[in-house]
């Protein structure tokens, strides 16, 4: 994946959600995501889902990711390329 292809798909990977406000809200959303498959996302591995505005003290993300990318030093490197700070990992 080149430069501007990865742009392009970066923009669907980084997705902002404000309809989730509550446990109840969340349920229903982490359901209506869980079974999907990731190849519906132009073959990325992950998705984020920011929520800002969750309640009126805090914000939530949500990652759906492939199994593949699922243990904990793989998503060390998944945070890394997202944040930019490789000092993260191991």
């Amino acid at each position: 994946m080149g430069d501007e292809e990865y742009e392009k798909n970066s923009i669907e990977t980084i997705v902002l959600e404000d309809s989730v406000h509550s446990e109840h809200e969340m349920e229903h959303f982490v359901s209506k995501w869980i079974n999907r498959d990731l190849g519906l996302f132009n073959n990325l591995s992950n998705r984020f889902f920011l929520m800002p505005d969750y309640s009126p003290t805090e914000s939530r993300i949500f990652l759906l990711s492939s199994h593949v990318i699922g243990d904990g030093v793989s998503l060390w490197s998944v945070f890394a390329h997202y944040t930019g700070d490789y000092s993260i990992l191991p």
